[in-house]
């Protein structure tokens, strides 16, 4: 599995933010080998790098280190790489655009940032839609709450009020695709 440089450095950029630069050296120096090799290069934001040195090691121990190895931290941190993500124009897209479209078009974003993977709407309502993620053969629980924050903050982000994103049958857990149910007022 691989996954965009894009979520490494929107990774990058939440630690600094949120910790300051004396606790990304220490999460910096506590990365297995091969990931730090890859945070001490130069980042690039349409590179492939491998998911697990590259996103879920990392958010792994930011977990640890920063949220009492609580997955939070990867909730966080997705919540985050919307926000990192949005650019201005992106953010006048996204205040005239409906939630639901959002949602369906994160679908085409998943698949942006990692590869091999499918996804798809499978149930949609007014105020929540259920999204599908399979063919994702290095899903992890941290991964998954990756996702789900990104897709909490789209949702904020597009209008959507109250938005919970609950995650259902898992990969994690030996089903075959991982569920996210996104609701919102």
């Amino acid at each position: 599995m691989k996954v965009r440089g894009a979520a490494l450095i929107s990774l990058q950029s939440f630690i600094l933010t949120s910790f300051g630069p004396e606790r990304y050296g220490e999460w910096l120096k506590a990365l297995p080998e091969e990931s730090r090799k890859i945070f001490n290069s130069k980042l690039s934001l349409d590179e492939w790098y491998p998911l697990h040195a590259g996103l879920h090691h990392p958010t792994e121990i930011l977990c640890n280190m920063f949220y009492r190895g609580k997955p939070l931290g990867a909730w966080e941190s997705g919540r985050y790489s919307a926000d990192f993500g949005m650019n201005t124009l992106m953010k006048v897209f996204l205040k005239v655009s409906s939630v639901s479209f959002i949602v369906k078009k994160a679908t085409a974003i998943i698949t942006r940032y990692y590869e091999p993977c499918k996804v798809e709407v499978t149930e949609e309502e007014a105020f929540s839609t259920v999204v599908r993620i399979s063919d994702f053969d290095e899903m992890t629980t941290i991964i998954e709450h990756r996702i789900a924050g990104y897709m909490e903050r789209a949702v904020e982000l597009t209008g959507g009020r109250d938005a919970n994103v609950f995650i259902g049958p898992s990969l994690t857990k030996a089903n075959l695709y991982s569920e996210f149910k996104v609701q919102w007022k």
